[in-house]
């Protein structure tokens, strides 16, 4: 399975009873000398997967870091959530929602003591659909993306399935 909870530091793997398992998927990396590989069929039928869609590049702070750090690259960048980052390894995160009722003078307080501890993410070989079916049974917006080293490569957000589903319209009727 490719999901995975973090909590104080540490990745536990995480599986889902209403993910669809009856059409396997491989899970494992697609990398072939260093680039994914791509099946060769109509993009109708063929799987995607969380890296064709994830951000990359993802803007990170660590738990350390002000409430007034987090507003400003949040305002700055238009950003929704951030995850938290201790040596490269995901540790928490904090979304928008979680600073909207803080109060102004929560500027010179830690991240820490806002952030969410429990994160839940995914290896960035995921299948798209199972991202969906997490989204919606979660009712999450975001999910950080990791390696095979469990290292944070990515985050995808519903804007970022939004965007695939806009493209994939437009597809169809290119196709049709």
């Amino acid at each position: 399975m490719a999901f995975y909870i973090v909590a104080k530091g540490r990745l536990t793997q995480y599986s889902f009873s209403y993910l669809d398992m009856s059409d396997p998927v491989r899970l494992e990396p697609t990398l072939i000398h260093g680039e994914r590989k791509h099946q060769h069929q109509d993009h109708h039928s063929r799987d995607y997967y969380a890296y064709e869609l994830m951000t990359k590049g993802v803007q990170t702070l660590s738990p350390a870091n002000f409430i007034s750090e987090a507003r400003r690259l949040m305002e700055e960048k238009k950003f929704h959530h951030l995850p938290l980052v201790i040596d490269h390894k995901l540790t928490g995160m904090i979304s928008y929602q979680d600073l909207v009722n803080l109060k102004d003078d929560s500027n010179l307080e830690r991240v820490s003591h806002h952030m969410s501890r429990l994160v839940l993410c995914a290896s960035d070989t995921t299948p798209l659909r199972h991202v969906v079916d997490v989204f919606y049974h979660e009712n999450i917006n975001a999910l950080p993306l990791i390696d095979d080293e469990f290292k944070l490569v990515g985050i995808i957000t519903h804007r970022d399935i939004l965007r695939w589903l806009v493209d994939q319209k437009k597809c169809i009727k290119e196709y049709l």
